[in-house]
């Protein structure tokens, strides 16, 4: 092959593999909303704040120390136990008030557990 024709080979051999779809990935699952608190409760640090809904917003108020839901459930909302690896997360959140740090979020890995704050 002349140096032309390798370029359009790989050119040609580039596109095919760009055009090609990913693999179908899993739905998110949304765990957690002002409409679907289910299987949450709030977490008895002592001196936490109110957990209000209001304009389809969850609202976790400031405490002393702090405020907090955890949850409960044995399985996701589609019965499917709560994965331990492969999984991503994500959050949504806005700081509307408060002097400490914004947001701990305690999930699973493996056989235990981390926490980003």
């Amino acid at each position: 092959m002349t140096r032309p024709q390798t370029l359009t080979a790989l050119l040609l051999a580039t596109l095919c593999a760009c055009a090609t779809p990913p693999p179908s990935a899993a739905p998110w699952i949304l765990l957690l909303d002002a409409t679907h608190t289910d299987d949450w409760t709030s977490t008895p640090f002592g001196g936490e704040g109110d957990i209000l809904t209001d304009d389809n917003q969850l609202i976790l108020e400031m405490g002393s120390p702090m405020t907090g839901l955890h949850w409960t459930g044995d399985a996701l909302p589609n019965n499917t136990p709560l994965p331990t690896t492969n999984y991503e997360l994500e959050i949504t959140a806005t700081r509307l008030l408060g002097t400490d740090f914004f947001c701990g979020l305690t999930f699973p890995v493996a056989d235990s557990h981390a926490t980003l704050i």
